[in-house]
């Protein structure tokens, strides 16, 4: 079998499992005895007190004059002393460069030997001594190492890159035997000269970045003296850390358990996936009967590397979910609860009418692909019904009592459905009235009890209800502020219009409105001229028309206080500002008590005057109240109470209000209570 995740780079995949392997020395470092590491430098050799990183790291190469530079196979440690190294200076990569260490070249001066006999001495005397010889020797005074390509040619004898003691080397150890990391050694230079050196790598001083020269003439020197370091290095990876450090793989085992989301109950057979592992590796999973699951690839291996890794969980009659990342399982695993919810079919019954009307109570069947089934009825208003945990694919829904069904196609993800019955509608018409006065109750909502058919009540009481379900009893219920709610009965025929008036109980005043309102007590237009309630009985002058303000039409209101929806500003009709001169102005309202308890009738209310409301007063008498503010316009409502001086029948309500010149109005809300 072989190794998944693939094994770390200093690792061998042996009988399918991930292993260290030995070191493959293919580098080295060498550091002066006091701890500064040679180190390229532009193209010399230094010795630096820098951290050590790619340019204090050579690779072991070999490099014939007779071919590239090449990489050797990984040396062999310990290494003999004596051993010849080749050395390369690493890229960024930690690859080999093409900066080769090599030792520079210096000029020797070669006499020529003394004559060997009588006749070389005659000859001599005749034709002179023979001339100097003039050459080059690797290494010597005055030169230094390099870190660099090819060095030029132009030394006496010397062509560029020609001469392999160059940047072949020996490495040595002091009384001789195995080098091994850590040992102290010297760095010998042939210099390709019999009658010269050889020469040594030599610490130019004890300074920082100071030179490497390429003259020692002794080895083991105090400063020819190296400690050497043996390393593997790989492309990209860098410098090999050490053994304790080393993880071969990371990855570890993903489980975790399938369930409803609503019930908790496990989810067997349910299939779950790993997204996004490296390399797109498969890893996959069936739950068992507990819903529980272990992920495995196609070869049974459980472990799982770190990523941005998901697990996406699919089951029939459930809705697919995919996680969010999920922890690094290299850790010692993890465990991953999913929580599916069921795949729904849900829709509604409505009949073929426009705008369709919901049907309630309804019997809805569903059939699936292995010939089982339920059903469910269509208990809300609003007709709709809910099938949970569908199986997928094709499914057969209808009505079985109507011999109505169709064909779906149950995705995982459920659908929504409707299914249209034919119209079979009852008209439901009628008045609402005032059980006391018999006037008619605009603006009542009239709704059937359990359905979402309803009306309003317009001016004249009237309310129509188009289609409603036919046959049986209903119950239809009114509400309406200020009256008691009423729920009335009605026999629905199979067919046509069945019609039911309504009276409403009071439990407030009759005819008792806000200013500016309409029959519906809904506040009328800006500008509108008279209030359908209430009449200016008595003015300093001038008009007794009724004008309605509000801030539709600008000054003053505001500053005057803001609309609402319950009441409008009245004032006297002189012009569109609400002037008036100076004086007492009487509005009044009337209301009929006939039918009603005395003893049960109050009111509570609250008015704002410009200028200064002065008196409230029922049928002809002070109520008592405290006048308002000169400015109450702007500060907004005062309240006022009465609990008494009501009378039999007809009823009157003024409000007295002083203006003290420009705009003048008022504006009045009120509840109240009463009972038969």
């Amino acid at each position: 079998m072989t190794c998944w995740p693939p094994c770390n780079r200093w690792c061998d995949c042996i009988n399918g499992r991930c292993q260290k392997r030995a070191a493959r020395i293919n580098a080295v470092r060498f550091r002066t005895p006091d701890g500064r590491y040679l180190t390229m430098a532009g193209e010399v050799l230094t010795a630096s007190l820098n951290a050590p990183s790619q340019s204090a790291t050579f690779r072991l190469v070999s490099r014939p004059s007779t071919s590239p530079l090449t990489i050797p196979p990984p040396a062999t440690i310990p290494m003999p002393s004596g051993s010849q190294i080749s050395l390369a200076v690493c890229d960024s990569n930690w690859s080999p460069s093409t900066n080769l260490v090599r030792a520079e070249h210096s000029t020797i001066t070669i006499p020529p030997p003394p004559p060997k006999n009588d006749w070389e001495k005659f000859l001599r005397f005749l034709f002179g001594p023979p001339p100097t010889l003039v050459t080059y020797s690797i290494g010597g005074p005055d030169t230094f190492v390099r870190a660099s390509g090819p060095l030029p040619s132009g030394y006496p004898a010397y062509v560029s890159d020609s001469d392999t003691n160059e940047w072949i080397f020996s490495i040595e150890k002091s009384g001789g035997g195995s080098i091994n990391s850590g040992d102290q050694v010297s760095l010998r230079i042939n210099s390709s000269r019999t009658s010269v050196g050889p020469f040594y790598f030599r610490t130019s001083s004890a300074s920082d970045q100071a030179l490497i020269a390429a003259d020692g003439g002794a080895a083991f020197a105090a400063d020819t003296l190296f400690v050497v370091e043996f390393h593997e290095v790989n492309t990209l990876l860098g410098l090999r850390p050490p053994d304790s450090s080393i993880v071969c793989q990371r990855c570890g085992p993903v489980t975790g358990i399938v369930t409803d989301a609503a019930t908790g109950a496990a989810i067997t057979g349910a299939t779950v996936e790993a997204i996004g592992v490296l390399d797109n590796h498969a890893f996959s999973a069936t739950t068992k009967p507990d819903g529980t699951f272990a992920l495995t690839d196609s070869e049974g291996r459980t472990c799982i590397p770190p990523g941005n890794v998901t697990l996406r969980a699919t089951a029939d009659r459930h809705v697919p979910k995919t996680t969010k990342p999920i922890p690094d399982p290299s850790a010692g695993g993890v465990n991953v609860p999913i929580r599916l919810d069921c795949t729904k079919v849900r829709g509604r019954v409505v009949d073929d009418n426009v705008p369709p009307n919901p049907q309630i109570f309804v019997l809805v069947n569903i059939e699936f692909s292995d010939g089982t089934g339920t059903n469910t009825f269509t208990n809300n208003p609003d007709g709709t019904f809910v099938f949970d945990c569908v199986p997928h694919g094709a499914t057969k829904i209808g009505i079985n009592s109507l011999n109505l069904s169709r064909m779906i196609t149950v995705p995982p993800e459920g659908i929504s459905v409707d299914l249209v019955v034919p119209k079979n509608c009852v008209e439901i018409v009628g008045t609402v009235t005032d059980s006391v006065t018999s006037l008619p109750v605009c603006n009542a909502p009239v709704s059937i009890f359990g359905s979402n058919n309803s009306a309003i009540t317009d001016v004249q009481g009237k309310y129509r209800i188009p289609c409603a379900s036919p046959g049986g009893s209903r119950l239809l219920i009114v509400t309406k502020s200020g009256y008691k709610p009423k729920l009335e009965g009605v026999a629905f025929p199979a067919g046509g219009s069945v019609t039911k008036d309504i009276a409403l109980e009071p439990s407030s005043i009759p005819g008792l409105f806000n200013t500016g309102v309409d029959a519906c007590a809904r506040p009328m237009a800006d500008g509108t001229i008279g209030d359908p309630h209430y009449t200016l009985i008595s003015t300093p002058g001038g008009t007794r028309d009724i004008r309605v303000r509000t801030s539709a039409g600008g000054y003053p209101v505001p500053p005057y206080i803001a609309d609402n929806s319950d009441s409008a500003w009245i004032g006297p009709n002189v012009d569109a500002m609400l002037d008036g001169p100076p004086g007492e102005y009487i509005y009044r309202t009337t209301f009929s008590l006939a039918g009603l308890a005395l003893s049960s009738v109050s009111i509570a209310g609250k008015w704002s005057t410009d200028n200064e409301g002065v008196r409230i007063v029922l049928n002809g008498t002070d109520t008592g109240n405290p006048a308002t503010d000169p400015v109450q316009f702007s500060l907004g409502f005062a309240p006022f109470i009465i609990r008494s001086g009501f009378v039999p029948g007809l009823n009157t309500l003024d409000f007295v209000v002083n203006n003290g010149g420009g705009p003048t109005a008022l504006r009045v809300e009120m509840t109240s209570t009463a009972s038969v």
